[in-house]
């Protein structure tokens, strides 16, 4: 997995051209997270399945979204001092 790819797109067109003269196993998975970006490689994004994450709009949504990921023990746990 390769994260924030977006931050090095000449680096992007660099691994698009070496991807392209590879013959991967046919189990090889590669991820790429990155951000919209202008410059990013089309072909590069043509070449794989694109995945969209966009968080909910708006405070309460985006809050009712952090603590969903809290376990409730977490939650509960008072902290004695």
């Amino acid at each position: 997995m390769l994260k924030n790819v977006h931050l090095a797109p000449q680096w992007l067109v660099q691994l698009e051209k070496k991807l392209h003269n590879l013959t991967p196993h046919p189990a090889f998975r590669l991820f790429l997270t990155m951000e919209i970006n202008p410059k990013l490689p089309t072909n590069l994004l043509r070449a794989g399945r694109v995945f969209t994450f966009e968080p909910p709009p708006g405070v309460s949504a985006n809050l009712l979204r952090t603590f969903s990921t809290i376990p409730a023990t977490m939650m509960c746990r008072v902290n004695e001092q």
